[in-house]
């Protein structure tokens, strides 16, 4: 995706923003259609496909020698575990106007963590700690809203250069309690009575109005 980082701020203009959440969303959709839930939304997992020719690509891939570590051996045949080589381009900059970024498609890629709706519900998910949504955190049941939850978080950094939640593992109440801290002084909304009931972890961090008990020392 675009380069945030080499943009000032570490954020993008607005309308390349709207392009960014705008195709994940549609992409989420045709997902969520089926009851796929991606479970790891994140800046790598997106790709810009820019429209380069395929030959071209296919004639510069093969200027560098694969590079390998080992084999694996499957079924009796030995095949070689190849390195990660991302391909040299051009692709760096972060300004790009309106009217190119109509020409690019965005793709999301990596389903290896996703995981359909009607499965078995475990937390060991592959969702970036700050990217957690509430009910992950409490263990309280979750579905497909998690992945838009991710891409509100990831559509404020690239709006702000900032990222919305700082976790602190040294925090002494624990990194959990003090994310939900973090997500209600932002939101300025309490947990849900409903959601709270469904917890079966951190409950006896709120008050009955789903206030954490904790926050006024906190901010």
């Amino acid at each position: 995706m675009p380069h945030a980082s080499t943009a000032p701020g570490n954020k993008l203009p607005y309308y390349s923003v709207s392009m960014v959440a705008n195709s994940l969303i549609q992409a989420l959709v045709k997902l969520h259609e089926h009851s796929i839930i991606h479970a790891d939304i994140k800046p790598n997992k997106l790709l810009f496909d820019i429209g380069e020719d395929f030959i071209d690509t296919h004639n510069e891939l093969r200027k560098e020698p694969l590079q390998t570590r080992g084999e694996v051996d499957l079924q009796g045949v030995s095949y070689p575990i190849l390195l990660p080589q991302p391909f040299r381009h051009d692709f760096e900059q972060w300004d790009d106007s309106k009217g190119d970024l109509e020409d690019y498609d965005l793709i999301l890629n990596n389903l290896g963590h996703a995981r359909l709706a009607s499965d078995t519900q475990d937390y060991n998910l592959h969702t970036e700690m700050a990217l957690r949504s509430p009910e992950v955190i409490l263990q309280a049941g979750y579905g497909t809203g998690i992945d838009i939850w991710a891409v509100g978080l990831l559509t404020y950094e690239l709006l702000t250069g900032t990222p919305p939640f700082r976790l602190d593992a040294t925090s002494p109440s624990g990194v959990d309690e003090d994310h939900l801290a973090q997500i209600l002084k932002l939101t300025a909304e309490l947990v849900p009575s409903t959601l709270l009931e469904r917890a079966t972890r951190g409950s006896s961090w709120f008050s009955p109005d789903g206030m954490l008990h904790s926050l006024d020392r906190r901010f």
